[in-house]
């Protein structure tokens, strides 16, 4: 989430559900992938976590770390 705040229950089933319908349209395969770090609002660098999604939708999860 790009929110500052914490989402509420409902802004959370809304993003699982944007999550699921947009998986569930793809034609041949999927790929996901998640950074983990990101500038947050006024440049500040942040660690962030791989989306509960994604462990939810079941996939298997190939976790490839790089650096730059």
């Amino acid at each position: 989430f790009d929110s500052e705040e914490m989402p509420g229950r409902t802004e959370i089933e809304e993003s699982r559900r944007l999550a699921f319908v947009a998986v569930t349209r793809a034609k041949d395969r999927v790929m996901l992938s998640y950074s983990l770090k990101r500038k947050s609002w006024g440049g500040k660098t942040v660690n962030v976590q791989q989306s509960p999604f994604i462990a939810e939708m079941g996939f298997p999860v190939n976790k490839t770390k790089t650096e730059n």
